[in-house]
């Protein structure tokens, strides 16, 4: 049987061939060299915005805003704020939570504070108060990363040989949604889309390896949106996936997965 892994970065072809090979680490915010000062803890609200920098902060309690910087503060092999942090917000929803970051700048009146996000805790999801009633959850493609949920599926992929027998069809990975998500339009490509309930996975080595773990169990899977090339490519939206994790994670006896 083929490699999922390989079966999907041949639907995609040269675009996204980059993603089917490891990722480097990346070091967080603390460590970011153009920190200037002592990281600092507060009770705050993150979510997103139209014009830059995209993600900011208030201060609960007070009139202050900080920005997480996406510019020239954003480095190779740093993290300005948390991929499975970012991902979990979208343009319907804010995250409340306790937050360390770290400062760009000094701190002065009437002006945003460049920041980055070492990390939140106690967070708690809330609708934007600007945000539509009963709307799906509204999220972005790439660049941008989402966190959803969801059953992972393997599944064969019809059509996908020449004498379309059970044998020779390749394999896929999907994720069917625990709530279905609009899209909102990125580019010629990425068009929008809406009331999506169901995504083809794309998969790093390392998930493979756990691939049969996860299978028909509900997961949390970190990564970023590409529309479908195609209109035979059998899901309109594919996740490459960055991070997959397990919510209600298994006992490993022996390399057996039991249940707890």
């Amino acid at each position: 049987m083929k490699t999922v892994a390989v079966v999907t970065c041949i639907i995609f072809q040269l675009l996204l061939v980059s993603f089917c090979i490891s990722q480097d680490e990346t070091k967080s915010c603390r460590n970011h060299p153009m920190v200037t000062g002592e990281c600092f803890l507060f009770w705050g609200r993150m979510q997103l915005y139209e014009e830059s920098p995209r993600v900011r902060i208030w201060r609960v309690g007070t009139t202050r805003v900080l920005g997480v910087m996406d510019d020239e503060y954003q480095l190779e092999g740093y993290e300005n704020v948390p991929s499975d942090l970012i991902g979990r917000i979208d343009w319907n929803t804010a995250m409340f939570g306790d937050f360390t970051v770290c400062p760009f700048a000094d701190d002065i009146p009437h002006r945003m504070r460049p920041i980055c996000v070492e990390k939140a805790e106690n967070t708690v999801i809330k609708k934007r108060r600007d945000a539509p009633q009963n709307a799906n959850r509204l999220v972005d493609y790439a660049p941008a990363v989402v966190t959803l949920t969801g059953t992972l599926t393997k599944e064969k992929i019809p059509g996908s040989s020449d004498d379309d027998s059970a044998e020779t069809q390749e394999v896929g990975i999907f994720l069917t949604l625990e709530e279905p998500i609009d899209i909102r339009h990125g580019d010629a490509v990425n068009v929008a889309e809406t009331g999506i309930e169901r995504l083809q996975l794309v998969l790093f080595a390392e998930h493979l390896e756990r691939l049969e773990a996860f299978l028909r169990r509900k997961v949390i899977a970190t990564g970023t949106l590409f529309h479908a090339h195609s209109e035979d490519q059998p899901a309109r939206v594919t996740l490459i996936v960055e991070k997959l994790v397990d919510p209600e994670p298994r006992l490993v006896t022996n390399d057996i997965m039991t249940e707890p």
